[in-house]
């Protein structure tokens, strides 16, 4: 594993690993807004299951200006799905321990034993 072999003992990696942890569908939700001058801009993001291990997002970006859309854009990707626990489990043998950091953010921490 790429990783084991180039993180020095005691060193870390900080990840992202954000749900769905298994391919499920997820309602679209918003990501976010904000404001600026005239403009409000929005987006929000769904996703459906691609196969065993995969979801595809898909995502929705909106630019509106005196409350008409001025520009929408959309995105799709291919998503593999993997739970901290399945990290966990392919991380150890090289090695390398999970830490789950802030759960509001996703974050991890990867460390070499």
């Amino acid at each position: 594993m790429l990783l084991a072999e180039r993180l020095v003992p005691q060193g870390r990696a900080v990840l992202n690993l954000y749900p769905p942890y298994r391919p499920e569908a997820v309602p679209n939700a918003p990501m976010g807004e904000a404001t600026i001058g005239r403009r409000r801009y929005t987006a929000s993001a769904a996703a459906q299951p691609a196969g065993e291990d995969a979801v595809t997002w898909e995502m929705t970006y909106r630019v509106e200006q005196d409350g008409r859309a001025v520009a929408t854009f959309s995105a799709r990707d291919h998503w593999y799905v993997l739970s901290p626990d399945q990290l966990a489990a392919e991380l150890a043998p090289h090695d390398l321990r999970l830490t789950p950091g802030d759960p509001t953010q996703g974050m991890h921490m990867i460390t070499h034993d």
